[in-house]
This record gives C-alpha cells, structure tokens and sequence, in this order.
C-alpha cells in the first residue's frame, strides 16, 4: 500500500514538475502583434481593428496552425494622423492596390512561420514565409494575398501568382479616396 502511495507522489510531483520547452505553444496562443513604427493611439486602432477582422476572414490560420506563429507584425501605411497627402499615390506603398480599389489607407499584417512548423501541413510550404496581407476600404474593401502560401493556410482560392482579394465589407471604416 506504501509503495503505491509513494508511486502516486512521485508521479505528481513529475507532472508538476514538467516544463514545456520555451518555443511551444499551445494552439490556442498567438503571439500579441506588434506594430513597425511608433504610430499614434487612433492609428494603432485602425490596426488592431482590421488585424481582428484578418482573424476572422482567415480563422484557419490562427485557430488551427496558430502554434506555428512566430511573430505579427502591423503596419499603417500612411496614417490618417502621420502625415496630410497631396495626391492618392501619397497613401499608399503599392499604388496599384490603392488605384483598383480605392484604397486610401492601407493595413498591412505580416505574419512570420517558424521554420519548424508542427501543425501546418509540410505541402503547404509554408515554413519559414512571412506572410503579408493588405487590407483596406474603399469601393473595394478586402484584404489582398499574393502568396500561395498565404491563401492555403486561411482556406482561400488560390492564385497561383496572382493576387487574391478576400472581399471584406467590414473594413470599410477604413477611408477611401
């Protein structure tokens, strides 16, 4: 009877006693997101607010490979309160994106996998990529991915090359031109 007693502390004490390694995550922790630059309050909104609805337009990622996020990153390219342009080509990194649709403010997130990736499937290839999605309002408001690698883990069509536009309603608080 002592002996399992004494078996029974032994084993608790070794659960109790079990550390994870440093780099593992459960699949429920994401790495909180940072932002590039030092942005104002009202412009880290913007960011937030749309980096939210990337979480839910792209729920596989973060719910299902989640462990495999190394980093997020948020940029606000051109914020409302960073700088006061003189043309639509002054908001926006790729014109082309601001041009087709309208967008006068853009979100990029940048998601970085780890190089060793444990849930998301090796055909994906998707280890080691900094995946990019651009967000923004206007008449067209979505996000836009242009990496095979970006549209498999969210469940997206894929573009094979080409940019994908994931239709967004709900970034239309963001302005347009």
């Amino acid at each position: 009877m002592r002996l399992i007693g004494l078996q029974i502390i032994i084993v608790v004490v070794m659960i109790l006693a079990y550390e994870l390694p440093s780099d593992s995550k459960s699949l429920n922790q994401i790495p909180e997101p940072t932002f590039a630059k030092k942005y104002q309050e009202d412009d880290k909104t913007l960011g937030i607010k749309a980096y939210g609805i990337l979480r839910k337009k792209c729920s596989r990622l973060f719910n299902k490979y989640g462990s495999d996020i190394e980093t997020i990153q948020i940029v606000v390219t051109n914020p409302p309160n960073f700088m006061i342009p003189t043309s639509y080509k002054d908001f926006c990194k790729f014109d082309y994106l601001c041009e087709q649709h309208g967008w006068k403010i853009q979100i990029k997130v940048m998601i970085k996998i780890k190089d060793r990736t444990l849930s998301i499937p090796a055909d994906y290839r998707a280890f080691g990529h900094t995946l990019t999605y651009v967000m923004g309002g206007g008449h067209a408001p979505g996000i836009i991915s242009r990496k095979n690698e970006e549209q498999r883990v969210c469940g997206w069509p894929i573009g094979y090359g080409s940019n994908v536009h994931i239709d967004a309603a709900e970034l239309s608080f963001l302005p347009e031109i």
